[in-house]
């Protein structure tokens, strides 16, 4: 018997291979990973993101996924003048377990980052540091678990969090994140590298079968790198990262190097502005100064929108001032702005290639007057509206464009009816965003394009998990508290996206083991029974279930059910119930494998990943069309928040701030929708009572990674 083998691992840890299978992929898709979720500290100051890369005992994927994400940034451009710096998207740290490191000099360092440029991001392997942890989970009386090798568990000692926990407190960071790219990256098809690889290794493979040469087939680095087929008994795993590589050295060197100050007051250009001034029709009038905001949480469209303004008043009324508020209503009420230099025009354009806001979020509720006064916004006695409306004042605005949802657009319009009260004429003009599209009358809002095929991306790459381990349970959690649209759409876009590939049956590609098998959403009702034996059915037929569930589909019954076993719930200063407390994802994997026989669980969620890219060609498209419109609208000092208005035919217009309202479902059905449900077997309703006999719940095992979301660094104060 000759027996051929090939090496694929993706932390590239083999003796004596040069390169093992995957691992090229895996660092590149790590990278595309991180350069949508570093945009998260757009909306939070103080930010700690740590991107939690696999590797156990070999940094070589860490290393080589820092080194693609940065080659990614430096081939961008930035733009200092609009907030858009290099240094607050860069990596600041790289920790793998060939390079020793000591956490009061490296926290020192860090928090100068922290104090400088307001974020800090960290890579690391998940096995950096994993003594130190085991030593301080054992000083506690902890045993971490092992496994059938005598391995701790990664899972049990969560580096990550260990990372964010330590770093927090030395740092000062006011909020942390933890992001797990390990099972995105690592089920990705290959790429052109690692594809070029590939065909090197199988033809030599198949000319060593002609030849009855056993052995694994690689680059010997033995024998000068020689493709060839290396003896079994010289094959062992183990191989540590080479630290001493230049490309690595000069990497950490540059990492480290002092930064710059940020000027964060903008560009030191003084250049005036263009002074032309076209002709108007009668009646329009230039506005005196522009201000721009963006506020609430994340969406695909918060940069692009910021750019396509600056850029479209520099294309026809390049005279205009413009100011930015940093951090939104939080920048209002402190007075601070950033002014859009002719610096800042001319690279208008480089906002479309970024996620996030390069100019600053904040969840800031005016009418919320303890609140802000708490959060040193404004002090005691005084009216946040009050604050906010002398500081446009002061700044002499006379338009506001406001990029958010409907609280942060409603919350303008009433800023605006404040103002006109003292008789000062101030008119806002709001650009919906939410990935949710859950804002009536609008037919559709900004971002929420972008966010649906992003999420169709990401399960693209964690859906072959499956192929791993037999009767597996995947469940896609995505965003929607109340609305059922980012599910539906990525489940849309993921089904077609599925459709349009090839499949081999014969050697098991087979496109229903990679498919959605069930969608659930706020807007339809729950049989769980029901779909538990329709379920049963396709993990036996298909060995895997793939479930795309929204966030608060649900939910409901998930806090009755929490609720009525005694647990408290935490809630939102809305009066919301937590969703992190909730955890939606886990609760459906656990009821659906006790039932359905699921061997392995795993929840992946896709929100933040989603909700930071830059905006996709459909939303581009969107936002030219409302941030041109916008412009128009100031000119004739007509407010609203620009959208095609379902009510009226569609008609892209400046929609009545009284019009404007959250909450708006998802209308289950439409026509794409109910076509979809049909071709995986799932239905609205079930006339017959069908009851699904099931294990013990709590004894279901339930793996939830690549988004950790740490919610405030004083979880780790305790």
């Amino acid at each position: 018997l000759t027996v051929i083998g090939m090496p694929k691992t993706v932390d590239n840890d083999v003796y004596p291979i040069r390169q093992t299978l995957g691992a090229w992929t895996a660092a590149e898709e790590g990278a595309n990973f991180f350069s949508n979720v570093v945009y998260e500290h757009s909306c939070n100051p103080r930010m700690l993101i740590v991107h939690e890369v696999m590797g156990r005992d070999c940094g070589y994927l860490t290393a080589a996924t820092a080194r693609h994400y940065r080659a990614k940034l430096m081939a961008k451009g930035m733009v200092p003048g609009a907030g858009l710096h290099l240094e607050r998207l860069d990596v600041h740290a790289v920790y793998i377990p060939e390079m020793p490191f000591e956490i009061e000099t490296e926290a020192a360092r860090l928090k100068s980052i922290m104090d400088n440029v307001g974020c800090v991001n960290i890579f690391v392997s998940e096995g950096a540091g994993v003594a130190s942890i085991v030593k301080e989970m054992e000083a506690r009386g902890q045993k971490p678990p092992t496994d059938a090798f005598g391995h701790v568990k990664l899972d049990a000692v969560n580096v990550g969090e260990w990372f964010g926990a330590q770093f927090s407190k030395l740092i000062t960071a006011e909020k942390v994140m933890v992001q797990k790219s390990g099972y995105y990256a690592r089920a990705a098809p290959a790429n052109q590298s690692d594809l070029s690889l590939i065909k090197s290794c199988v033809d030599l493979a198949v000319q060593c079968a002609w030849m009855r040469t056993g052995g694994v087939i690689g680059h010997d680095e033995d024998k000068q790198g020689e493709l060839r087929a290396i003896e079994f008994d010289r094959i062992k795993g183990g191989k540590p990262f080479d630290v001493s590589q230049q490309w690595f050295r000069e990497m950490i060197a540059d990492i480290r190097s002092p930064l710059r100050p940020l000027n964060k007051t903008g560009d030191t250009e003084v250049a005036p502005l263009v002074q032309y001034e076209p002709p108007l029709p009668p009646g329009l009038t230039l506005p005196k100064k522009v201000a721009l905001l963006t506020a609430g949480g994340l969406a695909p469209c918060l940069s692009s929108a910021v750019g396509g303004l600056i850029e479209r008043y520099n294309e026809l009324y390049p005279s205009v001032e413009i100011i930015m508020y940093v951090g939104g209503y939080k920048g209002l009420l402190l007075g601070e702005s950033l002014p859009v230099t002719p610096e800042v025009r001319r690279k208008a354009g480089i906002l479309h290639l970024h996620g996030g806001s390069p100019i600053g979020n904040s969840r800031v509720k005016l009418t919320n007057i303890k609140d802000c006064v708490a959060r040193g916004l404004t002090k005691e006695g005084q009216d946040p509206q009050q604050v906010a409306a002398d500081q446009l004042v002061k700044d002499g605005v006379d338009v506001l464009h406001t990029i958010g949802g409907d609280d942060t657009n409603t919350a303008a319009a009433d800023l605006a009816a404040f103002l006109q009260t003292n008789d000062y004429e101030l008119t806002v003009i709001g650009l919906p965003k939410t990935i949710d599209n859950d804002v009536y009358p609008l037919r559709q809002t900004l971002g929420a394009y972008t966010a649906a095929e992003e999420g169709a991306k990401f399960f693209s790459n964690v859906v072959y998990e499956q192929s791993c381990n037999p009767k597996m349970l995947i469940v896609h959690e995505v965003m929607g508290r109340g609305c059922g649209y980012l599910t539906a759409a990525t489940a849309r876009i993921y089904h077609a996206s599925l459709r349009a590939k090839g499949f081999n049956p014969e050697v098991g590609c087979i496109q229903k083991r990679l498919d959605m098998h069930a969608i659930f959403i706020p807007e339809m009702p729950v049989n769980i029974h029901a779909e538990a034996a329709r379920l049963r059915n396709v993990m036996n037929e298909c060995d895997c279930v793939n479930l795309f569930i929204s966030e608060g589909a649900g939910i409901q019954d998930i806090i009755k059910e929490k609720e009525d076993r005694g647990e408290t719930l935490p809630r939102d200063a809305f009066g919301h119930v937590k969703l992190d407390a909730v955890k939606p994802g886990e609760w459906f994997g656990k009821q659906f494998a006790a039932m359905i026989g699921a061997e392995k669980v795993l929840v992946q969620k896709s929100g933040y990943y989603s909700r930071s890219a830059p905006a996709n060609a459909e939303d581009l498209r969107l936002i030219k069309s409302c941030t041109d419109h916008a412009v128009e609208c100031a000119l004739r000092k007509e407010p609203g928040v620009i959208g095609h208005d379902t009510d009226n035919s569609g008609v892209l217009r400046a929609v009545e701030f009284e019009r404007i309202k959250g909450g708006k479902p998802f209308d289950v059905k439409e026509g794409w929708f109910q076509e979809m449900l049909a071709q995986i077997g799932q239905k609205m309703e079930y006339g017959e009572s069908v009851r699904v006999s099931a294990g013990h719940v709590e004894d279901v095992s339930v793996r939830v990674s690549s988004m950790v979301h740490v919610q405030s660094s004083a979880l780790f104060l305790a």
